[in-house]
Parts: C-alpha cells; structure tokens; sequence
C-alpha cells in the first residue's frame, strides 16, 4: 500500500482547488495515540499547543492574511486567538472541526468545562459538530457565546483502499470470515464480549484504550489489538466480513469514524441505534441497528448476517452507495465552505 500522501496532494486539496477559492493548506506529524488518559493530559496537550503555536505563526504571518482559519482542537483556538491578538489579525475568524462535549463526573468538573468552553466559544465564529443533535443542544447550552453551531457529517477519504480492491486478498464470506470492531470514544465492548463469549464467531476489537475495556471478560475467540494503526488497521478492516460498532452514549458523536469506514469498503454493518447514528445510517438499507445494551439483540443481527449472505451483500452495496453520496470528501467540503462563506463572505477571494 502507499505511503501517506503530502497534505497539498489529497483529496481534501484537490476539492479545495476545484473550489476556485484561495487557501492555504498547512500540515505536520501530530501523533497521539494513548492507552491512558493521563498521557493525553501530561503529554499530548502540550505537543498539541505547540503544534498549534507554530502553525498560527505560520498562517497569520502569511501573505495575504487569511480571512478564515479552520482548526481541530479547543487547545488550537487558544493558539491562534494569543496569535491573532499578538500580530493584531483579529479580522481573522476561527472555525473549530468537530467539537464534542462530554460529561464528567462531579457537578463542579462539568461547571468548570462549561465556562472553559464558553470562553472558547467567544473566540470562534463557527463550531462544526458531527450530528443534528449536538448542534441543536449546544446552540442552546451556549446561547450568547457568538459562534453559529452547526452540523457537518463526518467524512473520510481511505488512503490505499484502490490497492486493497486490487489486492489478493482471499474472498472473505460467512464460512472464513470474522468481526471486527473498533474505536475507543463511547464504546460498549461489555454488551459485545457478552453477546459473543464463547460464540463460533471469531471476533476482533482494534482499542489502543485500556479504560475503554474494562469490565469486558476475556474468551478465547475475542482477540484484542491495542497496537494496530494505519495501514494494519484498514487491512483489518478490509478482510472483515462484517462490522460491528457497540454504543454506550446516545447524545454524542460517536462511532462515525468506524461506521464511514466500513460504508466505503461496502461492509455489512450492525451498531447500536441512537440519536445520532440514525443521521448516518437507515435501519434495514444500508446496515442494521440493534437497541443499546442487549447484547442478545446484537448477536442475532450479526447471525443474520452470516446466515444471509445476500442480505450481508445489498447493505454492503448500500452502505457503499451512502458513502458515495453523503459522506465523501468532496460532499463534506462542498458543506463547509457554504458555512465558511455564511460567516465571511469574502472567504478565499481577493483581497
């Protein structure tokens, strides 16, 4: 499989050229991968923030100053606004990808992230969230703060999927093939080990995320990979016969990354139903919902898959059709530049 492509030679780029508008695109090697949260907090935010430091000298010191600037991370907006303020770029406004709120434990915790976020929130002019939910209840949680909330769905673009469609792979059916399962955010692997301990299915969790395991009992036909990225990863993924994503949380974005994978491999798919999945996905067409934490529930959809192979073969084609047609990277770029162009609409023309 090939090697990462430059940030100017990816789909992401190629849409933005077509776009016509002027940008800059800026890149670096950021990796933060974790099994434990301490290591995010010790570690990962400091190497984020200078990250973010380095790329907003970067950007605001350009010519022509950029009228629009599009970041992935709270830590992110913090940097370009101390930025934006030190050069005095404060006609620049600041659009933040894919924000989501999560509830801690304790009343006090969860009071300090919300006037935290407020603040952050008064510093951008847009916020992107992945779901029609999130984007209703944080306008409301916020209301005041400045940004418009909006909701984009989440999109990829596979680097090597060609090369795996044109692989040797053997052909994987219900007779050879396993589950796989993967992700770490809002995950319920408790309900799954429970739904296939002891099972003939042969399962596998790709979770770098020791918390997001605990309490899961161990079988012998459960293989755990903590250590599987990239190119592995996807390898994984495209020699599965089925996907199966088990959700915990119902009013946030989770499992969409997993769920837009597999659509563009044109996998079967069964994941817990919620509020948000069902803006990604319809029950029945282009895979199977099943309800939260019912592990028999689970199991029997994934049955079905196997037993039904001409079943398992039209939500492939479906879930692959969706992906076509929803949640590409020229779909989802096509999104937010109507939102960027809603807020400036000067955005990426001349000066």
């Amino acid at each position: 499989m090939p090697s990462l492509p430059r940030a100017t030679d990816t789909p992401l780029a190629r849409c933005m050229m077509d776009s016509g508008l002027q940008h800059r695109m800026f890149s670096g090697k950021l990796r933060l991968r974790y099994k434990f949260r301490l290591w995010l907090i010790l570690v990962g935010w400091p190497t984020i923030a200078l990250y973010g430091l380095r790329l907003a000298f970067k950007s605001l010191t350009s010519t022509p100053v950029p009228r629009v600037i599009v970041v992935y991370s709270h830590i992110e907006v913090l940097m370009f606004s101390a930025v934006r303020l030190f050069l005095r770029r404060q006609q620049t406004k600041i659009v933040l990808m894919g924000f989501i709120l999560t509830t801690r434990r304790g009343r006090f915790h969860n009071y300090l992230r919300e006037k935290y976020f407020r603040f952050i929130f008064s510093l951008t002019s847009l916020v992107v969230v992945h779901s029609q939910t999130e984007a209703k209840r944080y306008a409301d949680q916020f209301e005041g703060c400045g940004p418009r909330f909006v909701f984009i769905p989440w999109a990829t673009h596979i680097n090597g999927l060609d090369a795996l469609r044109t692989s040797n792979e053997p052909k994987v059916d219900g007779d050879n093939g396993y589950i796989l399962t993967a992700g770490r955010s809002g995950r319920d692997y408790r309900t799954l080990f429970e739904a296939f301990r002891f099972s003939n299915h042969q399962v596998r969790v790709v979770c770098d995320y020791a918390a997001a395991l605990n309490g899961c009992r161990p079988s012998a036909n459960i293989e755990v990979y903590d250590h599987c990225y990239g190119e592995a990863y996807l390898k994984q993924l495209w020699n599965a016969y089925c996907v199966v994503i088990p959700l915990a949380v119902d009013d946030i974005s989770a499992g969409q990354m997993v769920l837009i994978q597999a659509m563009a491999m044109g996998k079967p798919i069964v994941i817990t139903g919620t509020t948000t999945t069902a803006e990604y996905l319809t029950d029945g067409y282009d895979g199977l919902c099943v309800p939260a934490c019912d592990p028999t529930a689970l199991r029997e959809a994934v049955d079905r898959l196997f037993k039904d192979q001409q079943l398992s073969k039209r939500l492939g084609t479906n879930a692959e059709s969706t992906y076509s047609s929803r949640f590409s990277i020229p779909v989802f770029v096509s999104r937010l530049l109507q939102e960027i162009k809603i807020i400036d609409p000067r955005a990426g023309q001349d000066a």
